[in-house]
């Protein structure tokens, strides 16, 4: 047979092989005929259509090689045969026998390897179930490198009858053209996604330029993509996962010393590129600068801003989901608690590019719900890496009215006599803080010395003019118009006053409720301090009637319950003047110091009554008298032994006068 000089590759575009020459195309009679020009299955190779597995694997071949160097008989190394009964579409790509396990399949076999197996190898290879074939008398010699050699040079010492595997599924792989990707992630996210994938498909990346074959992944059930026609190896690919097993401190890219590499049928172009790749989670971001109002109701929409960066080297966006769920940040797999957003995946059919920032997310909102509401995002890119983040979106909370502070509140004096409750009036300003919410009404309240409960005074005011939306406050005046005869207040120690506000939304509550606000106590208290008088003993008007100064450095009533006193001014009671001391009725008696000059001109009890100059004899008793106000009082009355006490002529003047508690 004629051979080329060169490189076997040659070889085939030079055969002179047919029986019948023709000078012209084979073809129908007429351009309308309805029949062809052949059956397919009657070629070599190409494209065929057979009813059954056994059909196809009955496709003759002979024991020989054809002068093609790729075909026996009817079979030819990458011919397809649709089978009819499988819908499914089946290549005759050549694999080794395999010497660990006969029963699978071996590794495919390279260009190279091909051109340098003799015949009778490749006769098992196109048909496994060839047995006892020789190459003895074949004189076409290929070297490993496909240059052609002549037959003396080969070792026939390496001769042997050799057998096919004897499983005619040997030489098929199932096959499917599942047709063009855009990208590789798209592909990939296919692969790993969509359940009409599975091995043996052929897809296309139109951006690379290349060709994948689905092949089954390291693990059960998973897929992985094989690239066709890279060499990777000569095609060779691992049979397993393996361990990594290497001195401490070093690593195989990603894998440390114990770590599995799932290497199963992936070429080590692919193993070295995985090691060295290492799958990083995207940065994330979730957000809305949107507000749901206390008080808002029906249709409710929030933009929803998201943002996500890819870091893991060379990979792209292979899907995108955002969920959302009401209450509770945890448990997104109930899928009645879970509404699903946004799920992107860049195998959709047909393909779009991922979707932009900012989606619409509407919902009905109930009036007064502030339960909060979580945005989940998951983000995951076409080398592994994934991600998921939540976000809480909190609706605006319910703040209840308040009393501005300018004008302050106000309620008159908060240190009052005993009784001096005729006018006791609160003013001030109620504003409103939830501006869908309406004030209904207000009211006053009080506690007597305080009592476990609060009583309310009068009926509620309502308010008419305030409406939802409004920015609403409104002045009051509130008057505690039943303390002037009521006996309890009357003889008070303490009173305190508060102002109550209902709005719609403490009416729509179960059990209604307000808000209490400018809680103010006013204290009651008996007067106490030094007095002048000409008298022997003193009546209650006469304690009523006193002046009241105040100031520390003047004689006058100091006003508070207590017996201590520390007062500086001249004694001068006058001529004719008693000094008396009065305080709320006790058990003890202060003492009494009046010191000139720094020296003490007398330090004793201040006991009262007639006597000599260490104030002697029995004070005076005001027991439960009624004080001007109509409250009920007592007073203990100590006064000094003589006129012209403590420093009026002729005795000596002294200059500051100390009460204490005994």
């Amino acid at each position: 047979m004629p051979q080329p000089t060169n490189n076997a590759l040659d070889y085939i575009l030079d055969i002179q092989l047919a029986n019948r020459k023709t000078n012209a195309t084979w073809g129908p009679a007429v351009e309308e005929a309805a029949y062809g020009t052949h059956y397919s299955h009657w070629g070599v190779g190409g494209y065929v259509e057979l009813p059954t597995i056994e059909h196809r694997n009955a496709i003759p071949s002979f024991d020989g090689i054809s002068a093609d160097l790729f075909s026996s008989g009817r079979r030819k190394v990458g011919m397809v045969v649709y089978v009819i009964s499988e819908n499914k579409y089946y290549q005759l790509i050549p694999r080794e026998i395999n010497e660990i396990d006969p029963t699978k399949p071996g590794a495919p076999v390279s260009l190279k390897k091909w051109l340098f197996y003799r015949s009778a190898k490749k006769i098992i290879l196109l048909n496994p179930e060839k047995q006892e074939l020789d190459d003895f008398d074949d004189g076409t010699v290929v070297d490993e490198d496909g240059e052609f050699g002549n037959a003396g040079d080969v070792d026939f010492a390496t001769y042997d009858v050799i057998s096919g595997s004897g499983n005619p599924n040997h030489c098929w792989t199932e096959v499917f053209v599942k047709g063009n990707f855009q990208t590789l992630a798209q592909l990939q996210s296919y692969v790993q996604n969509d359940t009409s994938a599975y091995a043996g498909q052929i897809c296309s990346v139109i951006g690379d330029k290349k060709v994948y074959l689905v092949i089954n992944g390291a693990t059960a059930g998973a897929l992985a993509l094989q690239e066709i026609g890279t060499g990777g190896g000569g095609g060779e690919v691992f049979d397993d996962d393996f361990q990594v097993s290497i001195a401490a401190g070093k690593t195989f890219g990603k894998y440390a010393n114990g770590d599995w590499v799932l290497a199963k049928n992936k070429t080590p172009k692919e193993v070295i590129i995985m090691a060295c790749l290492e799958a990083l989670s995207p940065t994330l971001n979730i957000f809305s600068g949107d507000v749901i109002d206390f008080g808002e109701s029906g249709n409710k929409t929030l933009e929803i801003e998201f943002d996500y960066t890819i870091r893991t080297k060379n990979a792209t966006v292979s899907s995108i989901k955002i969920e959302r769920k009401k209450g509770s940040s945890s448990s997104w797999t109930t899928p009645a608690d879970v509404t699903t957003l946004l799920n992107w995946s860049s195998s959709a059919s047909p393909a779009t590019n991922p979707p932009s920032s900012p989606i619409s997310d509407t919902f009905n909102h109930t009036k007064y719900d502030t339960t909060s509401l979580y945005y989940k995002l998951t983000v995951t890119d076409s080398g592994g890496g994934t991600n998921s983040i939540i976000y809480t979106f909190n609706p605006s909370p319910y703040v209840a009215p308040s009393l501005l502070a300018s004008p302050a509140p106000n309620i008159g004096s908060l240190t009052r006599y005993k009784g001096d409750n005729d006018n006791i009036i609160y003013t001030a300003t109620i504003k409103k803080n939830s501006v869908l919410v309406p004030i209904t009404s207000y009211q006053l309240q009080r506690k007597i010395d305080n009592a476990a409960d609060w009583e309310s005074l009068g009926a509620a005011v309502p308010v008419t003019t305030d409406v939802a939306g409004s920015n609403f406050s409104t002045a009051v005046s509130l008057t505690d118009a039943s303390a002037p005869t009521n006996t309890s207040v009357k003889n008070a120690n303490t009173l305190k006053y508060r102002i109550v506000v209902s709005d719609e939304y403490r009416e729509s509550l179960a059990t209604a409720s307000f808000t209490e606000l400018g809680e103010a106590t006013i204290g009651f208290y008996h007067r106490c301090g030094t007095l002048y008088s000409n008298k022997m003993s003193l009546a209650i008007t006469d304690i009523d009637d006193a002046p009241i100064v105040g100031a520390s450095t003047t004689p006058g009533f100091i006003l508070q319950d207590s017996k201590a006193r520390n007062s500086v001014f001249p004694l001068k009671p006058g001529v004719g003047n008693y000094l008396y001391y009065v305080y709320k009725a006790s058990l003890y008696p202060p003492k009494l110091k009046v010191v000139k000059g720094g020296v003490s001109i007398i330090s004793s009890s201040f006991k009262g009554g007639e006597g000599t100059d260490d104030v002697t004899g029995a004070p005076q008793f005001l027991n439960n008298v009624t004080n001007k106000h109509g409250a009920t009082v007592s007073y203990v009355v100590h006064r000094s032994n003589s006129v012209n006490s403590y420093g009026n002529e002729p005795g000596t003047q002294g200059d500051s006068l100390t009460f204490s508690n005994p």
